[in-house]
């Protein structure tokens, strides 16, 4: 019985993604904090040369982040995009460019997004409902977090 209790204990901490980190001084660690900060779904509200809302008449673009899972996906203005993460500190690694599918859309500039969310190096959330992603040559895009209920309906499924 301790086997089986061993070993159900062994393969369930597999399946637990991510665990708070304290500090020893029980304080959140920094990067654990930015990094569950950076977790969730997110819309476009400026952009590194273009302005967002002539660009974007219908529908802004969003990012979702499951930092668990390694996965990025969202919505790019006209196609969906999806991809695999890795995240180090403040550090943004994408594994393999992104994927999208690949409907024609009239009057949306997602190449735009897409060269710029590509390139991202970094990120900084500001007050756990702003989040900057930057390239080498800076802030690239800005974003604010969804609400909660949207949030969870534009996480990535697959895990």
């Amino acid at each position: 019985m301790r086997k089986i209790c061993a070993i159900a204990l062994l393969l369930g901490s597999f399946s637990m993604p991510v665990v708070a980190q304290t500090a020893p001084h029980g304080k959140e660690d920094p990067v654990v904090r930015s990094q569950r900060l950076l977790q969730g779904a997110w819309t476009l509200q400026w952009m590194k040369g273009g302005d967002v809302a002539k660009l974007y008449p219908a529908k802004k673009p969003l990012v979702s982040i499951n930092v668990a899972y390694g996965k990025i996906s969202g919505f790019n203005g006209c196609n969906n995009y999806f991809g695999t993460i890795k995240v180090e500190g403040d550090k943004l690694f994408f594994k393999g460019p992104l994927g999208s599918t690949k409907m024609a859309c009239d009057q949306v500039d997602e190449q735009k997004f897409m060269s710029l969310i590509n390139e991202v190096k970094t990120f900084k959330v500001a007050d756990s409902n702003s989040l900057e992603l930057s390239t080498a040559q800076g802030v690239a895009l800005r974003f604010t977090r969804l609400p909660k209920k949207s949030n969870q309906q534009n996480q990535p499924k697959n895990k």
